[in-house]
C-alpha cells in the first residue's frame, strides 16, 4: 500500500481536479474511432483486401 496523509480521505479525496464533460467526450469520441478503424480493417481483411500493407509501404 501506497503510504497517505492521515485523513487524505477526508481532506483531499482526489489528488487531481476532477475530469470536465470535455475529456469524457473526447476520450469517447477517441476510443469510438480506433473501435471503428478496428472493425474496419477486420472487414477489409475479411474481403480479401489487406489495408495494413498500405500503411506498410
Amino acid at each position: 500500500m501506497a503510504k497517505h496523509k492521515p485523513n487524505s480521505c477526508t481532506s483531499d479525496p482526489l489528488p487531481f481536479p476532477a475530469p470536465s464533460l470535455a475529456v469524457h467526450v473526447a476520450a469517447f469520441i477517441s476510443l469510438t474511432s480506433l473501435v471503428l478503424l478496428d472493425i474496419w480493417v477486420l472487414v477489409q481483411r475479411y474481403a480479401g483486401d489487406h489495408p495494413i500493407e498500405l500503411f506498410a509501404r
